[in-house]
């Protein structure tokens, strides 16, 4: 079963240098097969970790050492240790059918790359 992630970035800028980006409001959410009743929203839950861009070869970024993707997008998840809750039942790898990143600021503008 395939899910939908959209990852949502607010309150910060990406830095690309195997460190962490801190957010306050940033948040994952993972859409089962299209249906707004099988969702999970998971929001972090610690700032100082929220986004890690890992740069090296095999990994592009972590969400808080919670999810992982990898260079060919695939992910995978370990735990719930900076966001709130799994957003899949198992833990271990999986694909996705669509990622997108949302990014967020307070001027009210909405940019959503894919």
């Amino acid at each position: 079963m395939n899910s939908i992630l959209y990852f949502v970035v607010a309150e910060m800028e990406f830095v690309l240098n195997f460190q962490y980006s801190e957010t306050n409001n940033s948040f994952i959410f993972s859409l089962k097969n299209g249906n707004i009743k099988n969702s999970i929203l998971s929001r972090v839950k610690v700032p100082s970790k929220a986004i890690y861009d890992s740069n090296c070869f095999t990994i592009a970024a972590s969400f808080g050492n919670d999810l992982f993707m990898d260079r060919n997008q695939s992910f995978w998840i370990t735990n719930n240790y900076r966001y709130e809750k799994l957003i899949r039942n198992l833990t271990g790898e999986f694909s996705i059918d669509i990622m997108k990143f949302i990014k967020y600021a307070k001027k009210k503008y909405l940019s959503i790359q894919q």
